[in-house]
């Protein structure tokens, strides 16, 4: 297993005939403890040994990195920025946009490993997106952008006076990229309109075939009693979440979260049958998922969430799917799970927080939880023609091939 302190690549520039590299530099390594993590390193693994792995990010759980690496049967190679440059203030990263130190280091770096392509995923306030494409761009390494979320209007709202530069760097290397993914189709549509280019969905893939879905054991006696949610609650989803946990109480159905709760959220008015059970691996949640009878996939109504649950697209959404059980989309009805849904005639929608409503779509999946089920089988074939592993992975492939071809 190659390291980061190897004085070669064993080769670089492809000259011994050993796969490119594939760098990847983000926030949050593949594997990492939420959706954006996890997604990275599912998605990864459909490239098999294509290329030799390269994670460069701030913050580097090497033994998740590997882990997940070598059960991809990737090599890896683990490079963690130097403390100097961990910065976690914004005015310290305001000023890091605008120094040169840490491009220059990643530079060094990527000089050694020069065969591949630099896949870059914008989070937080940016510096190391910028600074990895940067690199990059000097060293004549070519360069794609995989946004899992709209991070120049979370910069906007976070950080708003780094909202003007995201914006014209983000320009800038749209326009330099001969690779981009966006997480969802309306994530696609809206950077096309804004940047140009043209942008490939790429998102968690289904596990599962067309006609198999990996955790369905469904038992004719059920009658939707234990309704599961799997994920962090936080303001994207919480005021949808609330409502459904107080239908729930009203039909005597057991709601259970599987996720931490933000603290802004914990003294809300839960309902009475609402079960925390705190955040589980992927492992877990596959095996959790068994026991409940309904999953429950919500978005978020408040305003302030709006522009994320238009062009975001839940990792859960695709194992929610893979499972096969009777599912509720509570959300918004532009939000991306709704479309989605209604794309592929999938589950039980609602698109409203009046809990009246909410209570009959409950009881709707309850007393018709067979019809439910039969629809999540039938809804399997056409999602996997939209997000399986052949569909993503080749797209994933297709795209780097494309932008390494650039430099032959």
């Amino acid at each position: 297993m190659d390291g980061p302190n190897q004085s070669a690549d064993d080769g670089p520039g492809g000259t011994n005939g050993r796969s490119p590299w594939l760098h990847v530099i983000s926030e949050i390594p593949p594997g990492g403890p939420n959706g954006h993590g996890i997604t990275l390193e599912r998605v990864l693994k459909t490239l098999g040994s294509t290329y030799r792995l390269s994670v460069c990010c701030e913050k580097l759980d090497s033994n998740i990195a590997l882990a997940q690496a070598a059960d991809a049967a990737l090599t890896v190679d683990l490079f963690s920025l130097p403390s100097r440059f961990k910065l976690n203030h914004a005015v310290q990263v305001a000023r890091w946009l605008r120094r040169r130190p840490l491009t220059e280091t990643l530079e060094r770096y990527l000089s050694e490993r020069s065969n591949g392509v630099v896949l870059a995923t914008p989070v937080g306030y940016g510096a190391l997106f910028r600074a990895g494409l940067e690199a990059a761009w000097d060293s004549g390494i070519p360069t794609a952008i995989w946004a899992m979320d709209d991070w120049v209007a979370a910069v906007s709202r976070n950080y708003p006076y780094l909202a003007k530069t995201a914006d014209r760097f983000m320009a800038v290397a749209v326009n330099r990229s001969p690779a981009l993914f966006a997480i969802s189709p309306e994530m696609a549509q809206l950077f096309e309109k804004r940047w140009g280019g043209k942008w490939e969905v790429l998102a968690n893939y289904l596990r599962a075939t067309k006609t198999s879905p990996i955790t369905r054991q469904i038992q004719p006696s059920k009658i939707g009693r234990r309704i599961g949610f799997f994920g962090d609650v936080y303001a994207v989803q919480a005021d949808a979440l609330v409502c459904f946990s107080q239908a729930c109480a009203r039909r005597g159905a057991e709601l259970v979260i599987y996720g931490n709760v933000d603290p802004r959220y914990r003294k809300c008015d839960w309902g009475t049958t609402t079960v925390f059970m705190g955040r589980v691996t992927p492992a877990e949640a596959d095996t959790l998922m068994r026991k409940c009878d309904i999953l429950y996939l919500p978005f978020g109504f408040d305003s302030e969430v709006r522009w994320m649950v238009t062009t975001s697209f839940p990792t859960k959404l695709a194992d929610y799917a893979a499972a096969g059980l009777p599912v509720i989309i509570h959300g918004p009805a532009d939000s991306t799970i709704v479309r989605f849904a209604r794309r592929h005639q999938w589950g039980c929608i609602l698109d409203t927080l009046h809990l009246e409503t909410v209570c009959a779509g409950v009881a709707e999946t309850q007393k018709n939880y067979a019809w439910y089920a039969a629809r999540a089988d039938t809804a399997l074939s056409s999602i996997v023609g939209e997000i399986g592993h052949d569909v993503i992975g080749r797209r994933l492939s297709n795209a780097l091939a494309c932008a390494l071809a650039q430099t032959n």
